[in-house]
Formats: structure tokens, sequence, C-alpha cells
């Protein structure tokens, strides 16, 4: 097990991928609100929310220094069913099944859960999905999560995103850099957080992959071109980027057949700011070389772990 990454430290524009950022967040958020829900004396959710809300916004409003304040907008985001102490919690859902989802395309329409706008956000990489999101969790509590999670660090960059997707600018990016933006060591181990059952906790990272498993309008070059070369990974998932770049994220794991003997591998591919999807499609034929000649060489097993 590996993974492998491309494109130098510097902090890339990748507007469409950064979508996996607020992804997270919202998950970070729910495991933190239903923990703080067991400490809370609430009548009904409204008064839930409300005390969360006087608990929290001191630091989480203010968590990014030099930021303008927002805190997440808990009663748009989630629902909460029981009773004082005992609430069960999880995100606003319609119960729309991934065939209604990818009929609404780039469309938004009221009502939708904010589970939904979750799936039209990263399946649909729909901009308007994505907007509400972002401006529900609030880029506060967005940074401040990817941040804590090591997604994210001041003087190296990572995942950060400043700007929603529909227009909202919460000032410029990060020492003037993007305002979307992220680097491959950042993509990278969040791969490989979310494919051990780290990122947030097992889950979530489950609810996540599955997210992320192209079952709406886009797939990945990464996965696309193993295809075109017969070597069809049986499990896959992961995050395309289509602005402006072509950026390409995704966990693989498919069966090789090395020294006469059938090998399963799987590893976490990250391509940012390439020219075109052509350098993708080298890019991984040159990874998945790689994976292969590893399994050759090692003795027992890969000497690359997940973290």
């Amino acid at each position: 097990m590996g993974y492998a990454g491309w494109n130098d430290s510097r902090q890339t524009y990748v507007a469409s991928l950064a979508k996996i950022a607020p992804m997270f967040a919202a998950f970070q958020l729910r495991k933190a609100v239903r923990a703080a829900s067991t400490q809370m004396r609430a009548l009904g959710a409204d008064e839930l929310w409300e005390s969360i809300a006087d608990a929290w916004k001191p630091a989480v409003s203010h968590v990014v220094a030099g930021r303008p304040a927002d805190f997440p907008n808990l009663k748009n985001i989630f629902v909460a069913k029981g009773s004082s102490g005992r609430w069960e919690i999880d995100f606003t859902d319609s119960q729309d099944d991934w065939e209604q989802i990818n009929k609404l395309g780039d469309s938004l329409p009221k009502g939708l859960g904010f589970r939904d706008r979750l799936k039209l956000m990263i399946a649909n990489s729909n901009n308007r999905a994505a907007a509400s999101c972002v401006d529900d969790i609030g880029f506060q509590y967005l940074n401040g999560a990817l941040a804590a999670q090591g997604l994210f660090q001041r003087g190296d960059g990572g995942l950060w995103v400043a700007l929603s997707y529909g227009g909202h600018r919460w000032g410029s990016g990060v020492a003037g850099g993007w305002a979307q933006g992220g680097t491959a060591y950042a993509v990278a181990r969040f791969l490989a957080l979310l494919e051990t059952g780290q990122l947030v906790d097992k889950e979530s990272s489950r609810e996540m992959q599955e997210l992320m498993s192209f079952k709406g309008h886009y797939g990945s070059w990464f996965v696309n071109k193993l295809r075109k070369e017969h070597r069809a990974p049986h499990r896959a998932y992961g995050k395309i980027g289509l602005d402006g770049t072509a950026d390409d994220c995704a966990v693989i794991e498919r069966s090789q057949t090395i020294d006469g003997k059938q090998k399963l591998i799987r590893y976490g591919a990250v391509g940012l700011g390439a020219s075109g999807g052509e350098v993708l499609d080298a890019l991984i034929m040159q990874l998945d070389d790689c994976m292969i000649e590893d399994e050759r060489m090692a003795k027992s097993g890969s000497k690359y772990l997940w973290p």
C-alpha cells in the first residue's frame, strides 16, 4: 500500500478539487456537534443549536486570526431528533438517490437537504451547491478544521478555501496565493487518512468515500486511463478538478499479476496543476508502474504504508 503525488510544494489553484475541503469540514462539524449535544440541556432542536452556538462562538468565529468572523448555520446543516442528552444528529437529507441527484445537474432546487447538496458538490461538481455548503459551514470553521487536521499549515500551505463557489470571498488567498488552493502533499494526506478510516472517524470516512465514488457526472482521468490500458481498478474513488488546469486525486485498488502471482495493489494518486488530461494520463501510468515494481522488489509486501 502506498501513495504518491505530483507537483512541487507550492500552493496550486485547484478550484473544483478543493471541494473535498468543505466536505471534510462538514463531517468534522457533525462529529463535534454530536459530542457537544450530550452536554447540552435543551428542550428542542432550536434551543440545542442556540446552546452550542453560545458555547462555541467566542472561539470558533475567530479561530483563524485576521479573517472576518463567521459561524456555522447549524439549523441549515443538521436535524436533531430525541431529547436532552440523547440527541440523534445527522445532516438534513431529502433522501434522494444518486439517479435523482444526477438529474439535478448544475441546478439547485429549493428544499434540498445538506447531504443532497454535498452529493451535488462532490459528484456533480455543482458550484451552486458548493457555495451553499461553504456558506453554511462558514470559512472560519472550514479552514480551522483543515488546520487542526494537519491538512493546512501556514508556512507550508495545504488545502485552503477562502472563496465560495458563488463568489463570496473571504479575503485574499494565503500569502497572496490562491483563494481555492492545495498542495499535492495535503491532498495525498487527505486520501491516506480517508482510506484508513482516520479522516474524522470510520463512519465519516465511509460516507465520504461514498460521496467520492464517481456516481455523479464526473469520473477520473486516472481511472479512465487505467481502464484503457487494461488495468481497470475494481475499487476507486476520488475527485477531479476541471477549472483552469487539470487536477485529479484518487485511491486506486486493483489486481496485478507479478512474477506469476496475483497481487493486490492499492495506492493514492494526486496530480495538480497539469496543463491537460494527457499529462495526468502519463502520470498515472508512471505511478502505477512504480507500484508494480515496488511489489516486485518487496520481500514482504510494499515498503510504503498508509500513515
